[in-house]
């Protein structure tokens, strides 16, 4: 069902042809599994690597980027969700955005952090 509707959304055309790279932001909020409604299936992900892997063969950098909400454990909740044994399966990377660093960027009006 992924791969059809990122099909139907034509999503393969959003990818920059200079940049190459793909990151999913799943929903993570906590380590439960997607019954409970706050975790992104690992079917949806595995069906997002396949299509981009699938129709656009310049796409060279695929990963998975998320961080849980406060109070949890991001790579404690990826894998409770079952995201490792997507990331294993596909070879695609996983970052924790709660160790990401910060950095400043200009935009056309402000400077703002990221």
């Amino acid at each position: 069902m992924t791969k059809e509707l990122l099909k139907a959304a034509n999503a393969i055309s959003l990818i920059d042809a200079n940049n190459k790279s793909v990151a999913l932001k799943p929903n993570l909020v906590v380590a439960g599994t997607p019954e409970r409604g706050a975790v992104t299936h690992p079917g949806v992900l595995s069906g997002a690597i396949e299509y981009f892997i699938e129709n656009n063969i310049n796409v060279k950098d695929i990963s998975i980027i998320e961080g849980s909400w406060v109070g949890d454990e991001t790579m404690r909740a990826m894998r409770r969700a079952g995201y490792d044994k997507v990331c294993e399966k596909y070879n695609v990377k996983f970052h924790d955005l709660k160790k990401d660093a910060t950095r400043d960027i200009d935009t056309a009006n402000i400077r703002r952090r990221i």
